[in-house]
């Protein structure tokens, strides 16, 4: 994937003055302990992880300051699902490097293939990333496939929930305002949605590739804007305007990946 320059992001620090993490992919802490488919989107959970709310008023603006920003790089150009991941782990204080998690974690499918029908047939996204995530053409991987790579990092230290249909302002109603950040689903810059290459699934379902994927750490909102942690974006907090947010975020499928720490 590559990022283009858009007059709609604005860097951040909150409201709070506090400088967020940032790592560039070589200065990694490490540790050695350790689109959217033709079937339509539901209003309901996958696993999803019970959250303490307040009784307090809700709040119309809030930001996780400390996500660690780690900047994709050259390195890693279609890898953003799999750095979220490791961010958001690293939020928590599991410290484990992008090439681990992506040799020994991530499920991993061949690209499509066009057989004699002229159609192209591949894997389900929502079980593996389709292609190569160092290469440039490497298409990307949905929520189910990270859920399963953070299971396989993880083991049983910790919970780990995909969750489907809620919106955006309910994911930070339920987890940003609870200091607890979320992978979500969108487009570079929350760009507008377009439909790319489509092919066959192995259940016989057309699946239409959305572009340009991207996978961010959601960790604040205002009146305005949802934040982002973007590993495409110099600066550690980015806003975007919440309508584009929400748009991206749709077309997407509505899906976001949730983790509590030692909570099995």
């Amino acid at each position: 994937m590559q990022d283009e320059e858009d007059k709609s992001r604005t860097p951040v620090d909150c409201g709070i003055g506090t400088l967020v993490r940032m790592y560039a992919v070589a200065d990694q802490p490490t540790s050695d302990s350790y689109s959217t488919t033709t079937q339509s989107t539901t209003a309901t959970t996958t696993e999803l992880a019970t959250a303490e709310t307040t009784t307090a008023p809700l709040p119309t603006q809030y930001c996780i300051t400390d996500v660690p920003h780690i900047l994709q790089t050259d390195a890693y150009p279609t890898a953003c699902e799999s750095i979220a991941a490791v961010a958001l782990m690293a939020y928590y204080g599991v410290m484990i490097d992008v090439d681990t998690f992506l040799q020994e974690h991530l499920p991993i499918a061949s690209y499509p293939e066009q057989r004699k029908d002229g159609l192209l047939y591949g894997e389900d996204p929502n079980a593996y990333f389709i292609g190569d995530p160092y290469a440039a053409n490497g298409y990307g991987c949905y929520g189910g496939a990270i859920v399963k790579a953070m299971q396989s990092a993880l083991g049983d230290t910790a919970e780990v929930a995909l969750i489907e249909g809620l919106t955006l302002e309910t994911l930070c109603q339920t987890y940003i305002v609870n200091d607890e950040p979320v992978i979500i689903w969108a487009t570079i810059d929350m760009e507008e949605p377009m439909e790319g290459n489509q092919w066959i699934l192995p259940d016989g379902t057309a699946f239409t590739f959305i572009r340009p994927e991207h996978a961010v750490v959601l960790v604040g909102m205002d009146e305005t804007q949802y934040y982002v942690c973007d590993s495409l974006a110099e600066n550690a907090v980015i806003g975007y305007p919440k309508t584009d947010c929400e748009r991206a975020y749709a077309a997407l499928g509505m899906q976001a990946v949730h983790m509590r720490w030692g909570e099995n």
